[in-house]
């Protein structure tokens, strides 16, 4: 289902029981969903609390009722961890936090604007884009639960989450990876020069920085669009490296493309 739904209807979809009064023992918290699709369909309905993000994803605030509790924070970001699929009733919204074992630990706080969320347990992620609409989700939500939030840091078992965590809950190892990757994808987003051809990345894996070599398996295919260009892959890579190489300070890269190994 990809059409356009008021907040009425998405409230009525998501959350049959808030049609009836709050009690005492109930409270309305937000959480923040994701509208994978919208960006081909509206724009961003910026007075509704919508933003857009780099993907095209736009995310929506949805109303939650949940019992009565003090801390508000927590409680917003519990209930967005209960869903158990990716798309949320017949809303057609989607979540990147499905089914996974995540809980705010004691030592979440605001402080000056700045909320600093500690997670607890397992994150399972489906690829780059669900990541990034991993961290988007919870910093969406806590902005808009704890007000005068204008930043938001997380981490996930200790370890800190720049854009993005790794999908095996271990966080980042060196400060360079995700900022590495993020450099990575936007390339092959614009195929990074490549003339002749369209490469469609099927999937792009997790980096690792070990002693300056920064590695990193990707998957794709090339698309022709110009009926007499030639395709030259080690030249296309190679571009890739030596731009990851200078931007980052690394000696090599290392691509596991569609299974086999490249350093550059």
């Amino acid at each position: 289902m990809r059409h356009i739904l008021s907040s009425i209807t998405l409230v009525g979809l998501l959350l049959p029981s808030m049609l009836f009064a709050q009690t005492t023992k109930t409270m309305e918290v937000t959480v923040v969903l994701v509208d994978l699709e919208a960006t081909l369909t509206r724009t961003v309905d910026a007075a509704a609390g919508e933003i857009k993000n780099d993907f095209g994803d736009i995310f929506v605030p949805i109303a939650r009722t949940v019992p009565h509790s003090k801390g508000v924070l927590k409680s917003a970001l519990t209930e967005l961890f209960t869903f158990k699929e990716s798309f949320v009733g017949q809303s057609g919204l989607y979540t990147a936090l499905a089914n996974n074992t995540l809980r705010v630990a004691s030592t979440t706080f605001v402080r000056d604007g700045v909320a600093h969320i500690d997670l607890k347990g397992t994150l399972r992620i489906g690829g780059i884009g669900d990541m990034a609409r991993y961290h988007a989700q919870v910093a969406e939500t806590v902005k808009a639960n704890a007000k005068g939030v204008h930043t938001v840091h997380v981490t996930l078992n200790g370890k800190r989450s720049a854009w993005m965590v790794l999908g095996n809950g271990r966080g980042w190892t060196d400060p360079r990876e995700p900022k590495a990757l993020d450099a990575l994808s936007t390339a092959l987003r614009k195929n990074a020069g490549l003339s002749g051809y369209r490469f469609a990345l099927t999937k792009l894996g997790l980096p690792t920085i070990e002693n300056n070599v920064f590695t990193i398996d990707m998957n794709g295919k090339f698309v022709r669009v110009k009926p007499k260009a030639r395709l030259d892959t080690n030249k296309f890579l190679g571009a890739l490296a030596t731009a990851l190489k200078r931007a980052q300070k690394l000696t090599s890269v290392t691509f596991i493309f569609n299974g086999q190994p490249k350093t550059y």
